[in-house]
């Protein structure tokens, strides 16, 4: 015999439960002064979801494949790209579009590394700041940041530290090389500056893509 009560009590329950936040810190490894986003994820969504969430808060243009782990080892891989072919050795890690967040990233304190362009291999430490429930209803918030992430395809660390240590030196002090890359950047992003990141422009494209 049901109990129809436990059955109306659940279903209140289920209307009336609060969603989860991971207020999450999002910080490219090897730089210094840090490179860093923050911001707020629903715990229930996947992996890929924080993908693109990553993308639209650091400024990468989503064009090549990323994958997240345990640590910064290779083999510590657990979500992989859906894209992902199976170039070389196929990976053992799950398809990142059907991980949940808080399968992996439940307490404050979790971490894991989140790797994009397995040419440049750009590193990411991802930590839960805090577990939140709020009393409204969004899919991701941006919080606060510092600096710009690097401009895409610039030829990974040692590229982008070269560009950042000639971008304010005048032109006629750099060698072609030097010249050349800050023509490119320029080409690439007339706005870009290492230290420059604008907080209210970029929440106005986080806030409103889904």
């Amino acid at each position: 015999m049901v109990d129809w009560w436990v059955v109306e009590a659940l279903g209140e329950f289920r209307r009336t439960a609060l969603p989860t936040y991971l207020e999450l810190e999002v910080s490219l490894r090897y730089v210094k002064p840090k490179v860093w986003r923050r911001f707020m994820i629903r715990n229930d969504v996947s992996f890929d979801v924080l993908h693109r969430a990553i993308q639209d808060a650091c400024g990468w243009w989503d064009s090549h494949l990323y994958g997240f782990f345990a640590n910064h080892h290779w083999d510590s891989q657990f979500a992989r790209s859906p894209h992902e072919t199976g170039w070389g050795e196929p990976s053992r890690a799950r398809n990142a579009a059907k991980i949940k967040l808080h399968e992996v990233l439940a307490a404050k304190g979790d971490k894991c590394v989140y790797i994009y362009d397995y040419g440049d291999s750009w590193e990411h430490d991802v930590k839960v700041v805090a577990v939140r429930e709020l009393d409204e209803k969004f899919k991701r918030r941006l919080l606060d940041g510092a600096r710009a992430f690097p401009l895409e395809d610039c030829g990974s660390y040692p590229g982008y530290e070269d560009l950042v240590a000639n971008f304010d030196k005048p032109l006629s002090e750099l060698d072609d090389e030097a010249r050349h890359m800050r023509e490119w950047a320029h080409e690439m992003s007339a706005d870009w500056h290492p230290e420059r990141f604008d907080l209210d422009a970029t929440t106005k494209i986080f806030d409103k893509k889904r």
